[in-house]
């Protein structure tokens, strides 16, 4: 019998060899109308197969149903596999500034959805350090044949850093002197205050009756900081 089996259209890495590829008939062209003629496929490599990538022999070997009749007979096709897109993730965080630097981290994910894939990555502009959003682009470098490389992208955010300053104040009956105001100013913050200081505006009130707000004065307050100032009191 002649073999009828078109060449497959070219799959991705990961799609396995199913009926849609195997897909062999068998005719009996020595008759008018041709007859189809039943028997066995085997093909090799079978179905449920992962080819890897590149042009790869696919072969049928047939037997028929009737052997006294027919003989066994094979053929072979070629299909073109291609390289697969991998699943791309790049990681960037949302942190508080802190004076250290930070960056984005990319990961590539094989066809399962869980098997790493080797390659390599070029994140740009890279780690930051002050305050801002950064657009930021990963590019993979595969060095597995079975995949593509690619880009993603995505957005690290360094977020100001919060801090307090507060100062001190007064409270006192008139005596003639001078009083200094305490506590003296303090900076504080759930996380990093990166050297920041801070003085009380009036480090002295009195020796007169009065009365009026002491304020902090920040100093070494970079624009990574966000600064809110709690004013203090004094009263003689």
């Amino acid at each position: 019998p002649t073999i009828n089996w078109t060449a497959p259209a070219s799959i991705v890495y990961g799609t396995a060899l199913s009926t849609t590829q195997l897909n062999a008939t068998a005719t009996d062209t020595t008759v008018t109308p041709n007859i189809p003629v039943t028997g066995t496929f085997t093909y090799v490599p079978p179905a449920g197969t992962v080819l890897g990538p590149g042009t790869q022999n696919l072969v049928v070997n047939f037997t028929p149903s009737a052997p006294a009749t027919y003989n066994s007979t094979s053929a072979t096709v070629t299909i073109t596999v291609t390289a697969a897109p991998p699943t791309l993730s790049l990681s960037c965080p949302e942190v508080p500034y802190d004076g250290n630097s930070h960056g984005c981290v990319g990961t590539a994910t094989g066809v399962d959805g869980t098997t790493p894939v080797a390659g390599s990555w070029t994140i740009a502009p890279g780690s930051e350090t002050e305050a801002n959003t950064y657009p930021e682009t990963g590019t993979f470098t595969s060095a597995d044949p079975n995949y593509l490389g690619g880009t993603k992208s995505g957005t690290l955010i360094i977020d100001l850093a919060q801090i307090t300053a507060t100062a001190g104040g007064y409270s006192g009956v008139y005596d003639g002197l001078s009083h200094a105001t305490a506590p003296l100013c303090a900076v504080t913050g759930t996380g990093y205050t990166g050297g920041v200081t801070c003085t009380n505006s009036l480090v002295t009130v009195g020796p007169g009756v009065n009365q009026g707000t002491v304020t902090p004065q920040v100093s070494g307050a970079p624009s990574d900081f966000a600064v809110i100032t709690k004013n203090g009191a004094y009263q003689i």
